[in-house]
């Protein structure tokens, strides 16, 4: 089963169980257990809140996919973060942030009407849009994840830097007309995401995020790919 950063996963009963029991021997979640266990456990007849891929270093639990969870309410201003581990074997469905977009979404905050007007800019300018964070957790569940604060998260699978930078420069404008901070991630073919703003910086590396580590990829290494991919100055 291929899974990546930002993806969500649906597990069964049984996965979650084992990801609920195994949080029990943790002290991160104890001050609100019960909040913790509707969460993970879900609640009869309740749609259940997905589990997001996350970046797990030196995982060494053969089986299990490094998962988290997190809370729609904030609890003393900030969101339960539950960090878990789920059988692989356990999860029945992904949903890639690419996948996200698809949806069918109210545009109840400002984070949300800003990805409903980007939408058609990238579709225009032939780019695969994905949307994760709070942002993607509200699409899919329907549960107000995002607020007056929310950050709008966005992906984009890898594209000639002259249109990397293109898309980026409207979306910061959107960013400024609805008051909304926007998070471009590069979603490279070595699978690492960096942050678009990096990528125009003048530095001779930028920070690669994985799945399993976090390094410095030299830009000519990007541009590289670029190159190959596009052909010579993308």
């Amino acid at each position: 089963m291929k899974y990546r950063r930002h993806d969500l996963i649906e597990a069964t009963e049984k996965g979650r169980q084992f990801a609920y029991e195994q949080l029990m021997e943790s002290v991160c979640c104890l001050s609100h257990l019960q909040e913790v266990k509707k969460i993970v456990l879900g609640d009869d007849g309740a749609a259940k809140i997905p589990g997001i891929i996350r970046r797990e270093e030196n995982c060494n639990i053969e089986g299990k996919i490094p998962v988290g969870f997190s809370s729609p309410d904030l609890y003393e201003g900030r969101r339960l973060r539950i960090p878990a581990f789920i059988p692989e074997n356990e999860i029945v469905k992904i949903i890639s942030p690419y996948d996200l977009v698809e949806y069918a979404f109210t545009k109840r905050t400002r984070v949300l009407e800003a990805l409903n007007e980007i939408k058609p800019i990238s579709i225009e300018m032939g780019i695969e849009l994905g949307v994760w964070g709070s942002t993607a957790l509200e699409v899919y569940t329907s549960l107000p994840y995002t607020n007056a604060n929310s950050d709008l998260d966005l992906l984009m699978k890898f594209k000639e830097l002259d249109v990397i930078e293109h898309f980026k420069k409207n979306i910061c404008l959107l960013g400024e007309k609805y008051n909304v901070r926007i998070d471009l991630e590069i979603d490279l073919p070595n699978v690492y995401g960096v942050k678009s703003e990096e990528l125009f910086l003048e530095t001779e590396t930028v920070l690669g995020k994985g799945l399993f580590d976090v390094k410095l990829i030299p830009k000519r290494d990007i541009i590289k790919m670029a190159n190959d991919l596009f052909g010579r100055f993308a």
